[in-house]
């Protein structure tokens, strides 16, 4: 998992230009993140993001709700041996109440001073899909939509996104498989593998391991 602290600016995360941070993670993992580590999962995606076609491909991960989908794709956008295929990093999580202005906000902002913060606050919906375009234009990005509920998202943002045939990719995870099935440019989803019997056995250990640390902090907050 990551280390990167949650935005304090607007809600959801963002990673930008040449960042080695991550996605956030809470002080205390919830136990529906705790998974046993698919490494030939993990493999199989990041060959996808950094082979085949230069052209902008979207590769959705797909999986019902607690296989892992997320855990995936964090483990695969912070791997480091991948980080110099790409200039641009950005991590989103699209949620099933989307809003648009605010989803946009999120992948523009910068880190930059509260300043700036309040420009992209001020700036309508027109001018921020623009703002985005400049930002990714020129540059190689790797861009996760987390938890992807229906295609509003994406038709919402498409001509955002720039195809200038630098590898670019967007990934996205969602439950819903006619989601990543009806995305055009997308190439065949990754259907995430249910768990053997012996990673069903680590990941019910963990879960437990997990439940007795939740009880164990909630005893010391009390």
């Amino acid at each position: 998992m990551g280390n990167l602290p949650s935005n304090q600016i607007f809600e959801g995360q963002v990673v930008s230009k040449t960042s080695s941070l991550m996605p956030s993670k809470r002080k205390i993992t919830t136990i529906h993140e705790v998974i046993v580590e698919l490494k030939d999962e993990a493999k199989k995606v990041t060959d996808r993001l950094i082979g085949g076609s230069k052209n902008l491909e979207i590769i959705p991960i797909v999986a019902m709700p607690g296989l892992g989908k997320t855990t995936l794709a964090k483990k695969v956008y912070n791997n480091p041996s991948i980080l110099h295929h790409f200039d641009i990093r950005l991590w989103n999580t699209v949620f099933q109440v989307y809003n648009k202005k605010k989803f946009v906000q999120i992948l523009c902002h910068d880190g930059s001073p509260s300043r700036k913060n309040e420009e992209l606050r001020n700036m309508d919906e027109d001018d921020l899909l623009q703002k985005l375009y400049q930002k990714l234009k020129g540059n190689g990005y790797r861009i996760v939509f987390d938890d992807v509920w229906d295609l509003r998202v994406w038709n919402n943002l498409r001509f955002s996104f720039p195809n200038e045939k630098k590898g670019s990719r967007i990934l996205f995870t969602s439950r819903f498989s006619n989601v990543a099935l009806e995305v055009e440019i997308g190439r065949e989803p990754h259907n995430l593998r249910t768990l053997t019997d012996s990673e069903s056995w680590e990941l019910l250990k963990k879960k437990v391991l997990e439940k007795k640390i939740v009880l164990k902090h909630c005893m010391n907050l009390g």
